[in-house]
């Protein structure tokens, strides 16, 4: 096994893009490597802090409070030197620029899925939802989201790439770093 070096690797993109789905094959492929690796997903937190976080908290503002607060949960963990793989929406200019400038060994990484195919995955039912008009602020469609100027990994939606493919060019950029760092 490697020795951990504390990262935050921070899994995000429009609901449908994969982040869950990328998360835990890559936590699951991890930690073969490395000793102390955790997956954070923003629907489990939200749900875990339910006493805490308002049921209807979906305006920009709560986002952003929320996101914030999952940035700040793993820089804690990082620092008890996990791997901490987080998959959140988080898509405010705000936490993306917390996230860069307050955790040291942070790594973005953005599912870039356009719309319709979101719409056409739609596990969650939310943009059939959307349609009907039993929901609204959802991002992508009547909210505005700011992707990442400059992720540390891009990664374009296309036909050939699968979840497979994406969780080995996670997996192999991010070795080779820790490898440079050691």
């Amino acid at each position: 096994m490697k020795k951990n070096i504390s990262s935050v690797i921070w899994i995000t993109g429009l609901s449908g893009s994969g982040k869950t789905t990328i998360s835990r094959i890559l936590k699951k492929k991890l930690s073969l490597l490395y000793k102390k690796v955790i997956h954070l997903d923003g629907d489990e937190l939200r749900a875990c802090a339910s006493t805490i976080i308002k049921k209807d908290s979906f305006h920009r503002n709560d986002r952003k409070n929320i996101g914030l607060f999952y940035s700040k949960l793993a820089k804690h963990l990082a620092k008890q030197n996990f791997i901490v793989i987080m998959s959140v929406m988080a898509l405010q200019r705000e936490v993306q620029n917390w996230n860069k400038v307050n955790i040291p060994h942070f790594y973005d990484v953005m599912l870039d899925v356009p719309i319709n195919e979101l719409k056409l995955r739609d596990p969650k039912g939310i943009y059939k939802k959307y349609s009907e008009g039993k929901i609204k602020n959802l991002y992508g469609l009547d909210l505005q989201y700011d992707k990442p100027k400059k992720p540390w990994m891009n990664v374009k939606w296309s036909k050939r790439l699968n979840k497979k493919l994406i969780v080995e060019r996670i997996m192999n950029k991010f070795i080779k770093e820790k490898d440079v760092q050691k």
